[in-house]
């Protein structure tokens, strides 16, 4: 399993980047948010984690809802960033690119306090009016998936028979439905069961060797 790195502070960008009051408050709803979830989050709350006033706070946000769009698009782009960057670096072609994609977000989702929430229905009922951020990093997922599968089909790795769009939309929804089982339940991953979801995707996917197995890596 990779090992990600720690949760970094969240970023800001234009005139924000040089705003420590922006910052220390995006950061402080990060974790208030991670640990409380929406619901049950105050600006108070926020406030008194960045340790700054409150009308500081609404000098630089509308109010709780304002914050939280922003923590949720800065930690759906960090998603994104890490999983592109980890395939990218990925042995093993089509499969080993899948497979990281898999394992690491499913890892993201279980170390970033927030992501667990995200996925809870304390939340949803603020996102089913804000879906275009969560529809946004559902996007970029489908469009890594898409590069992999298009790198594969042209590298012979895929199997000739496969729509590539169909495919991709397919595994977007079953990596999407897995990782929020996880996320969820709280649990540790299940080496076994990652494995068995893994095996069931690259099946689908991947070009027969002579024995009849997945090709998981092409021949030197």
């Amino acid at each position: 399993m990779t090992v990600l790195p720690a949760p970094s502070e969240p970023r800001a960008s234009g005139l924000d980047a040089a705003d420590s009051g922006y910052r220390r408050i995006v950061a402080a709803a990060v974790e208030v948010f991670g640990r409380q979830g929406f619901a049950k989050t105050t600006v108070q709350d926020i406030v008194a984690a960045a340790q700054v006033s409150r009308p500081l706070f609404y000098r630089r946000f509308r109010n709780k809802e304002h914050v939280f769009e922003i923590v949720v698009d800065q930690l759906l782009t960090e998603w994104n960033e890490i999983l592109v960057d980890e395939v990218s670096r990925a042995p093993g072609g089509t499969a080993g690119a899948l497979r990281v994609l898999h394992e690491v977000s499913l890892e993201y989702g279980r170390t970033r306090p927030l992501f667990h929430q995200l996925l809870t229905r304390d939340t949803q009922l603020l996102l089913a009016t804000q879906s275009e951020v969560i529809d946004r990093g559902a996007a970029a997922l489908r469009r890594l998936i898409e590069e992999i599968l298009r790198r594969g089909a042209t590298a012979g790795e895929v199997r000739a028979d496969v729509q590539i769009d169909h495919m991709a939309d397919l595994l977007t929804e079953i990596h999407l439905a897995y990782t929020d089982r996880v996320v969820i339940s709280g649990a540790q991953l299940d080496p076994t069961l990652v494995e068995g979801v893994l095996e069931c995707m690259l099946r689908g996917v991947l070009a027969q060797n002579e024995a009849g197995r997945p090709a998981t890596r092409r021949s030197a």
